[in-house]
């Protein structure tokens, strides 16, 4: 679902990936609940990822 890229130690998004849509939703539900609940996970996305505001 996703790879990660060596050169800037981030995850990003598998183009090749056959999962479905449902299964990135329920990875969203996941880390919005543990940001929620102020879980820390040691996941790095790029910031283009995040949200502003």
């Amino acid at each position: 679902m996703f790879i990660l890229r060596s050169e800037s130690r981030t995850h990003w998004f598998n183009e090749k990936a056959f999962e479905n849509d449902a299964k990135f939703k329920l990875v969203g539900i996941l880390f919005g609940l543990a940001v929620y609940n102020s879980v820390l996970l040691d996941v790095r996305f790029p910031s283009v990822v995040y949200r502003p505001g």
